[in-house]
């Protein structure tokens, strides 16, 4: 950096062109070196962030012989979906290869990975793949999500740009699973989640649409036990003010006449999902319902409201990971965040009940954006899932089954995850939900009068 040069008004230094251009690209390096240096710096004061221990990706039989399964209890419902059952299969390759898909190309740092990465893109290139960074449209608000994060609770997050959906024509599940496979063998990958879309929500049947919810003194939870005792919170001015709330699910009534105005955080749900817009809903009314002395009145009904759909019409495919990640970035500190969703757990064939409905978070990726979130300050509140899919039953989320052992090993995300309990004051264990130690608290599991189904 030591060379001849007169300062000038306006530039670095008065030099001839070629040395001007030397001169430059060795201060680049330095200042880039430098910016390193300071990453690493903040890198070694954070508290490492466990690998996860997941189980592989399962043969692609398995993931057929689930499909056909939902395709036969969806045709079989009332409320059956239009299309057949999808399979969404994303990879999260390790943090320190800083993988960074661009469909049909990938960057990245670790250039023994970007090597076996390519390779596997050119091997399945006639095939159609695409790799896809699930928060390739996501701008700079993901760093300082994940900054604020880190700084708030002096953990080092997940590298959530490496988290990548496969993408092949048609869906084809064979297809899917064999790329998996094939990116697993790159000793890049660090955990490979699958889920189907359009897994039903929570009690989703457990309202009655006959009654049309007009009354306030119908919300017994409100009042003292057996209730909530919400009326006497919000006399003491509990009402919500200052709190952004937001519901993540598939969709609801934005212009339901005893909502509030709900900003629809990822504009219109798709067509696909709009089935469930009475769960949307029911919850959201719950929660802010108007208190205008007409129809219910919500728990904090002075809360500011969002809605975060986890299929839009902008959407290329099922997003819930982006969808609950839209919500908690747009989220502060003692905000909240209310995933009213539930997922599969991986078919048993040889358990009395092949599948049961677990919380969304055991699904890896949606665990790593919950646990940021929490890190970050931010409440988050979900489901514990409506137990067995063929009876009126549950399994605890501490058996050994539905590899639970894999998500208890993550350790805790921080969510707050709530069960269903009874409407009486022996608050017992409703029959359908899921419980276990996981499990923070119930809330009631039927009666409860809300908007919509009606």
């Amino acid at each position: 950096l030591l060379l001849p040069t007169t300062v000038t008004p306006t530039g670095v230094a008065d030099l001839p062109g070629e040395l001007a251009m030397a001169w430059c690209q060795v201060l680049v390096r330095v200042v880039l070196v430098a910016c390193a240096l300071a990453a690493l710096a903040e890198a070694d004061s954070l508290r490492p962030r466990p690998v996860a221990q997941v189980s592989q990706l399962l043969p692609a039989e398995h993931y057929l012989s689930t499909a056909a399964d939902m395709r036969g209890a969806r045709a079989a419902s009332a409320d059956a979906a239009a299309t057949a059952p999808q399979l969404t299969v994303l990879v999260k390759f390790s943090d320190t290869a800083l993988v960074r898909a661009r469909g049909t190309s990938i960057d990245a740092q670790d250039l023994e990975c970007k090597q076996h990465i390519d390779e596997v893109l050119e091997r399945f290139r006639q095939d159609g793949l695409q790799l896809l960074s699930i928060f390739g449209n996501v701008g700079t608000e993901l760093e300082a999500f994940l900054d604020r994060a880190q700084q708030a609770s002096g953990n080092q997050e997940a590298d959530l740009r490496g988290i990548t959906r496969i993408v092949v024509p048609g869906s084809d599940i064979s297809k899917m699973v064999e790329v998996g496979h094939a990116l697993e063998a790159t000793q890049c990958v660090e955990y490979i989640s699958t889920e189907f879309d359009s897994v039903e929500p929570p009690c989703s049947d457990n309202f009655d649409d006959r009654e049309t919810p007009d009354f306030k003194y119908r919300q017994t939870y409100l009042g003292p036990d057996p209730g909530m005792d919400v009326d006497w919170a919000q006399s003491q001015g509990a009402d919500g003010r200052d709190v952004h709330y937001s519901d993540v699910e598939y969709a609801l009534l934005h212009d339901h006449e005893d909502l509030p105005n709900v900003r629809m955080g990822r504009g219109e749900p798709h067509s696909e999902v709009v089935q469930w817009h009475d769960h949307g809903t029911a919850s959201v009314a719950i929660a802010v319902g108007l208190n205008n002395s007409q129809g219910v009145v919500g728990i904090a009904p002075a809360a500011e409201a969002a809605f975060y759909t986890e299929m839009s019409t902008t959407d290329w495919g099922w997003s819930r990971v982006q969808a609950v990640f839209d919500a908690v970035s747009h989220s502060r500190p003692g905000d909240i965040v209310l995933l009213e969703m539930q997922t599969t757990g991986p078919r048993e064939a040889d358990a009395e009940h092949p599948y049961v409905y677990l919380p969304a978070e055991t699904n890896r990726a949606v665990w790593e954006v919950v646990k940021a979130a929490t890190d970050a300050g931010v409440i988050v509140v979900a489901a514990a899932g409506n137990g067995y899919l063929d009876t009126w039953g549950s399994y605890s989320l501490d058996g050994p089954l539905y590899q639970l052992p894999y998500w208890r090993a993550w350790g805790d995300s921080g969510a707050i995850i709530v069960g269903a309990g009874s409407p009486d004051a022996l608050h017992e264990k409703m029959a359908f939900s899921e419980y276990g130690s996981r499990v923070d608290v119930h809330a009631w599991g039927m009666y409860v009068l809300t908007a919509g189904y009606g």
